[in-house]
């Protein structure tokens, strides 16, 4: 007998699930952006593999982590409330990458000429 809890924990599975897929797709196609508008072009190529080596060792990492809470609290526990942990841990990374995002990275120069280039259209 499956209870509202349940199914509202099933639903909240699946949006979260999805909006984690669809940020991390979209964090990876403007970091490659940002890359190829910064880099040198003698190291270029090293930065775009890094992206992709980097990205799966997180989705590596991630899977490490689902394992040991399925380990450690039992398959049937980590289906009926375990889950909602690894999705938590994950704030602290997505906390960090925004906060370096609004802080630390200037636009590239590419972008401000660009923007600068509209605002004067506009006028």
């Amino acid at each position: 007998e499956e209870t509202f809890a349940g199914q509202l924990g099933l639903y909240m599975l699946f949006i979260l699930r999805l909006v984690q897929g669809l940020c991390t797709g979209g964090e990876i196609g403007a970091v490659s952006t940002y890359i190829t508008e910064v880099a040198a072009r003698r190291s270029m190529g090293r930065c775009v593999a890094f992206i992709s080596i980097t990205a799966n060792l997180g989705f590596m990492f991630a899977r490490e982590v689902i394992w040991a809470f399925q380990s450690r609290i039992g398959e049937e526990e980590m289906l009926t409330w375990g889950w909602r942990w690894p999705f938590l841990l994950a704030f602290i990374p997505g906390v960090i990458s925004v906060a370096g995002r609004l802080f630390c990275l200037k636009e590239t120069e590419l972008f401000e000429q660009e923007h600068v280039a509209l605002r004067e259209e506009d006028e």
